[in-house]
């Protein structure tokens, strides 16, 4: 009997729960506004505010992460990324009914959101408690037999320690290795023998088989074993498959152009109406940031001049969409001549950082004049961050299918930024090509829209550089 087995929150799962967040706190803004009137009135249901700046409380729980119920995240800090979603969107919501509010008491007073958003914080632990468990159960409940060789072994092992995995893995290899690696003593793993022994290891129930090996060189008896297996109702998917779900990037090293001719996904490089809806959402978005934000450039803008002599603006050559370079703009966070000896990756605690540099590049305010890059369609708003030409025919010499992330605009953000910490080597370089082409295969706009939301979380809490 095949287990179903789900590593993640898809994200309409995720707009599921946010829309019954939705739905409680609204019933619970109305419950709360009976206790404390004694009466309901026509007139809160028909305010375009009761229906709407609930949102503002639910997105602050989104930024915080209070939605990944995936049990990865420890049960406490759950609880406290939803408290400090209440709090934020708490005062956010009493701060637009300050502003914005003709009246300073109704709904959105103190006396009635507060024991609402209370009352909601409560409710909410319960079930997200209920579902962080049950997916905790899951994963720890999960065997997979997987087919693979030493090298596929020693990569799926790194991946689940990284990701702190709690499913158990059972190998079979074609060279039948019987010594555990200590190296991997975090995971749970077993080498249960060659692939001879598939049929004999098919008769027990897995959550899935996993041909972590290019199927030409499986023998073809093998590959009829599976066909039957797959046939009678178990799970079978190659290593790419997995890491999509699971780890939610591509693993480069074991695909070849056949994968890219068959599989599906890529609509975001063939599809004029799409492509016009996200340029559409780059240009609201970068207008809106540049409104919102210019009184912070100008103040980034004399703070590096007073620091250091030079422009506050630094211009750099970046390659784009279809391999054409442009001119990135950022705000100099190093000092004047900062690459005097030739281009070189800047480190993560990078000596040549001025103190201006590094609280602006901690909190992102020099990617800020990029926005300039989106209007000119140079730039993306999502996308995967531009390399340097200097780099570029390196990284793909060594980084297999390094050049199709040329195939989009480049991204003032990214799914790699968002899922993996600031790197300059050749294997970070090859870790966020892994998360781009997850991207660039998976692109919707709420993918998009999640990518913003935890660029936000990311700028928050400091993460990154």
């Amino acid at each position: 009997m095949m287990i179903k087995f789900q590593a993640t929150l898809t994200p309409r799962q995720k707009s599921v729960i946010l829309l019954w967040d939705w739905l409680v706190l609204l019933t619970l803004l109305a419950f709360s506004y009976y206790l404390r009137i004694g009466s309901l009135s026509s007139e809160i249901f028909q305010a375009t505010a009761f229906w709407f700046i609930p949102l503002a409380v639910l997105i602050f729980y989104y930024v915080f992460g209070a939605y990944d119920l995936d049990g990865r995240v420890r049960l406490r800090d759950l609880y406290l990324r939803s408290f400090l979603g209440t709090i934020l969107g708490f005062l956010v919501v009493i701060g637009l009914n300050y502003f914005l509010a003709k009246e300073r008491m109704g709904i959105f007073g103190r006396g009635v959101l507060l024991p609402a958003l209370a009352m909601h914080f409560g409710l909410s632990l319960l079930y997200r408690s209920a579902i962080w468990q049950w997916f905790h159960a899951r994963a720890t409940k999960a065997e997979w037999l997987i087919l693979a060789t030493e090298a596929s072994i020693d990569l799926l092992l790194k991946e689940a320690e990284k990701y702190a995995w709690k499913g158990k893995y059972f190998f079979l290899t074609a060279e039948g290795l019987k010594t555990q690696k200590s190296a991997h003593s975090q995971v749970h793993f077993d080498l249960l023998g060659n692939w001879d022994e598939l049929g004999k290891n098919l008769q027990r129930s897995w959550t899935g088989v996993v041909v972590a090996v290019p199927l030409r060189d499986l023998p073809s008896h093998l590959g009829s074993i599976l066909m039957k297996a797959r046939l009678s109702g178990q799970s079978v998917i190659e290593i790419s498959e997995f890491f999509e779900q699971t780890f939610r990037k591509i693993p480069v090293d074991f695909l070849g152009p056949e994968w890219f001719i068959f599989e599906k996904g890529f609509e975001l490089l063939h599809n004029p109406l799409g492509l016009r809806i996200k340029r559409l959402f780059d240009l609201l978005w970068a207008t809106t940031l540049l409104l919102i934000t210019w009184p912070l450039m100008l103040l980034t803008a004399i703070a590096v001049r007073l620091e250091t002599s030079g422009s506050a603006l630094y211009r750099q050559v970046r390659t784009g969409q279809g391999t054409r370079d442009f001119v990135i703009l950022k705000f100099r966070s190093m000092g004047v001549n900062a690459e005097k000896g030739g281009a070189q990756w800047a480190l993560q605690k990078d000596p040549r950082v001025t103190k201006v540099g590094k609280f602006i590049r901690l909190t992102r305010l020099d990617e800020l004049p990029q926005l300039i890059n989106i209007l000119k369609g140079e730039m993306s708003f999502v996308g995967p961050r531009p390399e340097r030409p200097e780099f570029n025919s390196s990284l793909e010499a060594q980084i297999p299918f390094y050049g199709l992330r040329h195939l989009v605009r480049p991204g003032l953000t990214g799914w790699a930024q968002v899922n993996y910490p600031y790197g300059a080597s050749l294997e970070d370089a090859k870790e966020k090509l892994q998360y781009d082409l997850f991207y660039i295969k998976n692109h919707s706009l709420s993918l998009d829209l999640q990518i913003v939301l935890k660029t936000v979380k990311v700028v928050l809490f400091g993460q990154g550089r």
